[in-house]
């Protein structure tokens, strides 16, 4: 069974760009309510769902959602690579799997949770007092070298 799917990039554009505005609108609102002297009904509702202060909010709802679509559309793209026998199908699947791991910890706040362990590990200070920048350095370097093939070839196809 093959399924055949067809999506308007500028649909799919205009929308990601109205979330997106609208967060941001929705944002500067919560700066004005938290800064102006007169009260609103329910002003620290809409603080509380819409600020980007902290985690647990609806902006953030929004980067896990779409961390998680682009999983998923990598999952999909790594299944036809595999049909494909694509010599770098297994990139595509590794790709998916670690936006499904940001998705993840953004979600749950996975690295937040991990910085005093690595910080006690690793005796983290000044701009590495955020503990998990290091291992996240390393990361980024081992991936930009292991993704350097499949990004030239990405470039050519």
């Amino acid at each position: 069974m093959e399924l055949e799917l067809r999506v308007s990039k500028r649909v799919v554009i205009r929308t990601f760009i109205a979330m997106v505005v609208f967060l941001h609108a929705a944002n500067l609102f919560t700066i004005w309510i938290r800064f102006t002297p007169v009260s609103f009904p329910l002003d620290d509702t809409f603080v509380a769902l819409l600020g980007v202060s902290s985690e647990a909010k609806t902006p953030t709802w929004y980067s896990v959602a779409c961390l998680l679509l682009c999983s998923l559309l990598l999952l999909l793209i790594a299944q036809s690579k595999r049909r494909s026998e694509d010599a770098f199908r297994r990139y595509w699947l590794l790709l998916a799997i670690l936006f499904a791991f940001l998705s993840l910890d953004e979600a749950t706040s996975v690295h937040e949770t991990a910085t005093r362990p690595i910080r006690a590990a690793l005796d983290t200070k000044g701009p590495f007092y955020y503990a998990w920048v290091k291992p996240g350095m390393a990361f980024v370097v081992l991936f930009a070298v292991a993704y350097c093939a499949f990004s030239c070839n990405c470039r050519r196809g």
